[in-house]
């Protein structure tokens, strides 16, 4: 019976590893593994309850718990998932715009794989892609729950996303300007003026629009 009991609790299938238990039991396992930040094991306690007892009364504290193990593990996919799922299910719940700042937060590393985790890369050189999705899941957050704790953060979050795109843009537009392509160089620089002026890259924006501008005219005047 205890090696029977083992097998049980190590199993990946919770229908096996929680038999028997109730819904309060599984709750109160994943709990205190997701306190002792042991996102493997909470995953695991979490998932069994909302396949075993999926509406019970500890699903909503169950779901919060789940989307921030998956997104503490860099899981992006899944963090996204269970914050839909919980916003799909529990759309009046106090706790509804930590669904949705979960969700930006997954589309700002989901660029962000396991390669990018462990080498290091300028990520204004790479294109944003899905981080274009989190600017505008930041801006959506901040315009639809102005009283969220997460508020500030998701303007921080906003602050540093612009300074990623402009620096991306810049990168570009340096890059033009080096194979003395003014015409597009300085179009992008003026795009990076016009769309990011706050931001630090805007200065050399302007370095590079002037340059190329003044680039142009001699080109003009000598022929």
């Amino acid at each position: 019976m205890l090696f029977l009991a083992g097998c049980a609790s190590n199993s990946t299938d919770p229908e096996i590893a929680f038999r028997g238990q109730s819904p309060s039991q599984i709750y109160q396992t994943g709990r205190q593994a997701f306190l002792k930040r042991d996102d493997a094991a909470a995953i695991k306690a979490y998932e069994a309850l909302n396949v075993l007892y999926p509406m019970s009364l500890y699903s909503q504290s169950a779901l919060l718990d789940l989307m921030t193990s998956y997104q503490r593990q860099g899981d992006a996919a899944n963090t996204e998932k269970t914050a839909e799922h919980f916003i799909r299910f529990y759309s009046d719940s106090s706790s509804l715009d930590y669904a949705y700042y979960m969700i930006a937060l997954a589309h700002l590393n989901q660029d962000r794989g396991w390669y990018l985790r462990h080498i290091p890369m300028d990520s204004t050189q790479r294109d944003p892609g899905t981080m274009r999705q989190a600017y505008s899941d930041f801006k959506n957050f901040i315009q639809k729950f102005p009283n969220s704790p997460y508020y500030a953060d998701a303007q921080r979050r906003l602050r540093y996303l612009r300074s990623v795109f402009s620096q991306y843009e810049l990168h570009i537009a340096d890059f033009y300007f080096r194979k003395q392509s003014y015409v597009a160089a300085a179009n992008r620089a003026a795009d990076i003026i016009h769309q990011y002026p706050e931001t630090p890259a805007a200065k050399t924006a302007h370095h590079i629009l002037h340059e190329s501008y003044r680039a142009l005219n001699v080109s003009v005047l000598e022929e």
